[in-house]
């Protein structure tokens, strides 16, 4: 907690990339590959 006080850890930046519900599956087989560990789906 106090990292994130201070500002040392931003815990809101989670999301590598963001993609549309068109995308999902891609934003799937990018999770497995590990090539984008956390996708944020938009509407």
């Amino acid at each position: 907690m106090p990292d994130i006080l201070s500002g040392t850890i931003q815990p809101g930046e989670v999301f590598d990339s963001a993609i549309g519900l068109e995308d999902v599956p891609g934003g799937y087989r990018a999770m497995a590959d590990r090539k984008n560990p956390e996708v944020l789906i938009t509407p």
